[in-house]
Order: C-alpha cells, then sequence, then structure tokens
C-alpha cells in the first residue's frame, strides 16, 4: 500500500495508529506527548521501548520532565522482557496517544506529520 497508494495509506494511519507512528513523531510533537502527566508508569514506557536502540530511548527519555526523565530506567537484554509484555506496554503507550487525540488535545495531522527536509 505504501507504494501502490500512498494517498490511501495516509488515510488509513489517521484510524490505525501504529507503535512506530509514536516514535516518529516530530520533536516538538514528541516532547509534549512523552512530556504529558498522562505518561505516569514509567515501567510500561521502558518495557514498550525494550527493542529500540539506546540513542533512541535516551532521546524519548529526554522529553521526560526532570524527576521523570531521572526515575526512568530503561529496559536492557539483561532484563528479559517477553515479546509479549512489550507488545502490551506498546499498546498501552498508543492507546495514550489515541485518547489525547479522541480528546482533542493533539492533532492526528500533527503525529502523522513527516519533517520537512531543508535543501
Amino acid at each position: 500500500m505504501k507504494l501502490d497508494n500512498p494517498d490511501l495509506l495516509n488515510e488509513v494511519k489517521k484510524y490505525y495508529l501504529l507503535f512506530d507512528d509514536v516514535i516518529a513523531m516530530q520533536d516538538n510533537i514528541a516532547a509534549a506527548f512523552w512530556g504529558s502527566p498522562d505518561i505516569e508508569d514509567l515501567d510500561v514506557m521502558a518495557i514498550a521501548l525494550a527493542e529500540l536502540d539506546s540513542e533512541t530511548v535516551q532521546k524519548l527519555q529526554d522529553y521526560l520532565p526532570g524527576k521523570k526523565a531521572a526515575m526512568f530506567t530503561p529496559k536492557t537484554e539483561e532484563d528479559k522482557v517477553s515479546k509479549r509484555e512489550i507488545d502490551e506496554a506498546k499498546s498501552q503507550i498508543k492507546n495514550i496517544l489515541q485518547k489525547k487525540i479522541n480528546a482533542g488535545e493533539m492533532n492526528i495531522e500533527d503525529v502523522l506529520a513527516v519533517p520537512e527536509v531543508e535543501e
């Protein structure tokens, strides 16, 4: 669908968020989302991010407010987090974003926007 009909894909994405969309948000949108009080359970966040590279996890941790950032502990391979736990945590994070969109606190077009590259 991405190659055959990108416009249709963009329309479908408005109704079906992927965790990749949460990770790929523009900096200003990501900062508002990850820094919001709705991200209460830092363990859920750590589990959801367990499969990501440390650079991406650090970038997202930097969006957290000071006290939360200090309390956040990323998961490592030694933590042995199951795929099921990771998928459940990702789902919880996506649900938080979906609630913010449904409540009008965030705009789906902003969440899915591709950052403009300067030439």
